[in-house]
């Protein structure tokens, strides 16, 4: 089947109406954070955040090997939006519910409406996604891109492969093979007039203002 019969993508302008879309990521800066505190927020939840944030508005996995792992717990959730990505390599069959783009490469903006980049990891690709469905303003949570002070490199336990061996991560894969991406929507962004802020004042991705966690909330 040509991966064009595949794709769903979701309604275009979807966040459009919405005053601010909250993104969630799996940096460890959301170590203890309550996150019910986001129940009232519109939210794309990205991987293991699904699992902390049963009022989602948009669940996004860029790795069908994810979906396979969890699911029965993504088929359960409350989300009216469940989204990923595929390439022409896999072959997973997603129930007729999920949304389905078609990664079209790492860096950029892709303007086609079932294509979308990637950046090499699933906080590219749900910002990318955000942009493409007209967010106007976005808060990131958990876009560290580096390792806390006790070697941490998630919030949770992390993420592992089909035989259960934990996927590593080095200083050198957030800075060589995902950050380097993000100043490819750089462009777009402000094409758009997007505003982006990023809620950790630690994080390495610095392309857009970083705000203290608690001070965003407050105020948003």
């Amino acid at each position: 089947m040509k991966i064009d019969n595949l794709l769903k993508p979701l309604p275009a302008n979807l966040l459009a109406e919405v005053s601010i879309t909250y993104i969630v990521a799996g940096g460890p800066s959301l170590r203890g954070f309550d996150f019910s505190r986001l129940n009232d927020k519109t939210c794309i939840a990205i991987n293991k955040s699904i699992f902390k944030l049963p009022n989602a508005y948009i669940l996004w996995w860029s790795d069908a090997r994810f979906y396979k792992m969890h699911k029965e717990q993504i088929d359960a959730h409350a989300a009216p939006f469940k989204v990923t990505g595929i390439t022409k390599f896999q072959s997973i069959q997603y129930p007729e519910n999920i949304y389905i783009y078609s990664f079209s490469g790492h860096g950029g903006y892709d303007e086609e409406t079932k294509y979308l980049k990637d950046g090499n990891n699933s906080g590219f690709a749900a910002l990318s996604l955000s942009i493409k469905l007209g967010a106007k303003k976005i808060i990131l949570l958990g876009y560290d891109f580096k390792f806390d002070t006790n070697n941490r490199s998630h919030w949770h336990e992390g993420h592992f492969d089909e035989r259960g061996q934990k996927i590593k991560h080095t200083p050198e894969t957030f800075s060589k093979k995902m950050l380097p991406y993000f100043s490819s929507l750089v462009p777009k962004v402000n094409e758009l007039g997007v505003e982006i802020i990023n809620a950790n004042p630690d994080s390495l991705l610095d392309l857009w203002p970083r705000r203290n966690l608690d001070e965003v909330l407050l105020e948003n």
